[in-house]
C-alpha cells in the first residue's frame, strides 16, 4: 500500500497569502505564511529560511523537502543552495547563469542549467 508523502495532502491554494508552513524549532515549531518567505537556502541536511523583516530560521530537514513540499507554487529552485519564492525577486542580473536580488538585498546565484527554467518560469508566473 503506498502511501501519501505529506505535500500531497496540501492542498493548492489561489494565492500564497492562504498557505501556511509549519517550520519545527528548537523549542516546538513556528506558523509562517508562504508569502513570508523569501527564499531557502541550503546549509547541509538543513535549510535556512530566509523571512521578511530580516528573520531567520534554521530548520533540520534538507532544502530539498522543501523543494517537494513548495512544487507547483511561487517556489523556484534556481540553484544547489537556493529555493527562492519568486515574488520577492526585484532584480534579474545577467552573467554566465545570472543572479537575482531578493527583496532584502541579497543576491543569489543562478546555476547555468537553471538559467533557462528560471527566465520561463519566471514569464509564466509574473506578468510585465
Amino acid at each position: 500500500m503506498k502511501t501519501k508523502s505529506s505535500h500531497e495532502h496540501m492542498a493548492k491554494p489561489v494565492s500564497a497569502s492562504q498557505v501556511k508552513l509549519c517550520l519545527p524549532t528548537q523549542k516546538g515549531f513556528l506558523i509562517v505564511q508562504l508569502n513570508e518567505v523569501l527564499y531557502c537556502e541550503a546549509q547541509g541536511n538543513h535549510t535556512i529560511f530566509r523571512l521578511l523583516l530580516n528573520r531567520s530560521l534554521l530548520v533540520t530537514r534538507p532544502l530539498f523537502d522543501y523543494e517537494q513540499l513548495l512544487s507547483g507554487t511561487t517556489f523556484l529552485r534556481i540553484h544547489r543552495s537556493f529555493l527562492i519564492n519568486i515574488l520577492h525577486v526585484r532584480q534579474y542580473l545577467r552573467g554566465e547563469g545570472g543572479s537575482v536580488v531578493m527583496a532584502d538585498g541579497s543576491e543569489l546565484e543562478i546555476s547555468r542549467a537553471k538559467k533557462e527554467f528560471f527566465i520561463q518560469n519566471l514569464r509564466q508566473l509574473l506578468t510585465y
